[in-house]
């Protein structure tokens, strides 16, 4: 009976080390297990990388009578930055705190052709009333000597149009065979998916 009851005690005293042991694992390895992993800074949020978006750059629109317009990419923050000149283009565009990477010199035919692309762009009239302007339109509205109001409308309609519609790959390709740049498709093409999240945060100089 003694042996008995020492078999017993010692079986309970194995039974006990050995959940203890097991407990004492669980602790040690459980945090591990469920707790959430750093996450790097150049890791992907959303699944777009810090590394995918592209460097900040500058294009400088210039047009037959020497006006023109600025625009910056600032990737780093998805903004755009717009300048808009009624002449000297070139020279009013060294005035302003950001750098020329590229340029683009087109005749005016251009924007009634990208609007026709784009499914036309909305403009005020002088009751403050929208309306979808088509090139027709359009080339009315220019006939005439712009002022810096109109230049500074007519480039926020296509803002406008750019951040709902976005450009696409055969838009940046319309747009660069149609002009004298030294933009190319390879630089474009990583542009391309940040566009319209851009123009949805631009600001006009």
């Amino acid at each position: 009976m003694k042996n008995k009851k020492t078999i017993i005690t010692g079986i309970l005293v194995c039974l006990s080390v050995i959940s203890g042991l097991l407990t004492l694992a669980g602790i040690l390895l459980l945090p591990a297990e469920i707790a959430p992993p750093k996450q790097s800074v150049h890791e992907n949020i959303y699944g777009v990388g810090y590394d995918d978006y592209p460097a900040n750059k500058g294009i400088l629109i210039t047009f037959e009578d020497n006006s023109g317009l600025f625009i910056y990419f600032d990737f780093s923050a998805l903004s755009t930055y717009g300048y808009v000149f009624s002449e000297n283009a070139e020279e009013n565009a060294e005035q302003i705190p950001f750098f020329k990477d590229y340029t683009i010199s087109a005749k005016k035919d251009l924007i009634f052709s990208l609007c026709d692309r784009l499914g036309g762009i909305e403009m005020r009239d002088k009751q403050g009333e929208k309306s979808l302007y088509f090139s027709p339109a359009l080339i009315s509205f220019c006939e005439k000597e712009l002022s810096e109001e109109e230049r500074l409308q007519l480039c926020i309609s296509f803002f406008d149009k750019f951040a709902k519609t976005g450009l696409s790959s055969e838009d940046f390709m319309f747009i660069i065979e149609n002009t004298n740049t030294d933009l190319s498709y390879s630089v474009v093409y990583d542009w391309i998916p940040h566009i319209k999240e851009m123009f949805c945060n631009y600001i006009m100089g």
